[in-house]
Formats: C-alpha cells, structure tokens, sequence
C-alpha cells in the first residue's frame, strides 16, 4: 500500500499472510483492506487489517467474486447475477442484495 502525496510504502503485505491477491480496495484511508485472495474460497471477500497483521472479517457471498467496492460504510461485492451490500465497518451485517440479470 502507498501513500500519493508524499510518495512512500506504508504496507507491504506479505503472499505467505494473505495469498495472491486478485481484487483488493481500501477503506478511505483506513488500515482496512478488503480482498479476495486465493487464500480463501472464491465466494468469500476477507478483510485484512495489516497493523494487527491478520484477517478481522469475512464476507462470504453467493457465487465467485467478481468486484469489490468499499464506500460510504457500505462494502459492496459483485457476483456473476448479483452486487451483495453489506455494512461496513461498524456493524458488518448483510444489507440487501440485487439481481442483475
């Protein structure tokens, strides 16, 4: 993870912790990093804190994951026929879900 402005690392993450890492997004500008690794099953999206260096939080949805979209205190995760909204970080429950086809 980099900083902009100034230009620096601020995390490196290491593949032996969190796999190889197919999607990821930050939240703002938080320690909180949802990603979908092959660390874990394709359904699932994990929330990786790297301060604490480990996994705080699993989201596991229908089908494989395709995108992921952190804003707003929602978490959202798109399926093949679905965008799955969560809330996030404060409650982590499941919100609704939309077909898309």
């Amino acid at each position: 993870m980099f900083n902009a402005d100034p230009i620096r690392e601020l995390v490196h993450l290491d593949n032996t912790k969190v796999g190889r890492v197919k999607l990821a997004q930050q939240l703002d500008r938080s320690n909180l990093i949802a990603l979908a690794s092959d660390k874990f099953d394709e359904k699932n999206i994990a929330i990786f804190d790297p301060f604490k260096k480990q996994f705080v939080w699993e989201f596991t949805l229908p089908k494989k994951v395709l995108g992921i979209r952190v804003k707003n205190g929602r978490l959202l995760g798109v399926c093949e026929d679905s965008v799955n909204v969560f809330e996030f970080p404060n409650r982590c429950r499941f919100l609704f879900s939309l077909n898309t086809r």
